[in-house]
């Protein structure tokens, strides 16, 4: 039988994980990274954020580890894609 305080840091552990959001929001930057569809491949929630932010200004939406991992140098950051500027931020509890 495992401890209730393993148990704790397991329930902690998973619920951090659950609670990872991408933010994408239309912004004016002069030095943004320019992105295609090619490099979004590995990528679909960014690309789905992009394209309704796209539409609505902005939209937040959650996201797995995988693709937070590849994508968390882009946090804080402009991007370029399909002709107009981005925002993008990497939200954590």
């Amino acid at each position: 039988m495992q401890s209730p305080d393993f148990l704790q840091l397991w329930d902690t552990t998973r619920i951090s994980i659950t609670l990872i959001n991408v933010h994408v929001e239309v912004a004016n930057c002069s030095n943004a990274e320019h992105i295609t569809d090619d490099m979004l491949k590995d990528l679909p929630t960014l690309k789905k954020a992009l394209e309704i932010a796209e539409k609505r200004g902005e939209v937040t939406l959650k996201i797995t580890v995988e693709e937070f991992n590849k994508m968390r140098h882009l946090s804080g950051h402009c991007v370029e894609y399909r002709g107009k500027t981005y925002r993008i931020y990497l939200i954590t509890p």
